[in-house]
């Protein structure tokens, strides 16, 4: 990460910081930290993915949210984990195409 984009992430958390937005940003981070530290799941993991498993592993967790208050059997802290999974494969997979979209990547 270059010193700009680390610049411009700091000056993002800060700013949500100070709207009282911060939480849910630090799960996710914190949940794809452990994904990639724990699990193993780094950027050549991610690779493998190329056939939109992550965004449907995502919307999947999601959609069990969405299905657990539909039912009226929601609990905030199981809730509260799909979510923070949800938001660090959507994140993978950002990262994952990102670097599709490098200059000289014949792909972009």
């Amino acid at each position: 990460m270059t010193l700009d984009i680390q610049s411009q992430v700091v000056d993002d958390l800060n700013f949500l910081e100070s709207r009282g937005a911060l939480a849910g940003v630090a799960e996710v981070i914190r949940e794809r930290r452990r994904q990639i530290e724990q699990l193993g799941y780094g950027l050549e993991h991610d690779e493998t993915h190329d056939d939109g498993s992550l965004a449907d592993r995502a919307a999947g967790r999601m959609s069990l949210v969405r299905d657990s208050r539909a039912e009226g059997t929601a609990d905030p802290a199981s809730d509260e984990g799909l979510l923070r999974e949800a938001g660090a494969l959507a994140a993978a997979e950002i990262d994952r195409l990102s670097r599709l979209m490098e200059p000289g990547d014949p792909r972009a």
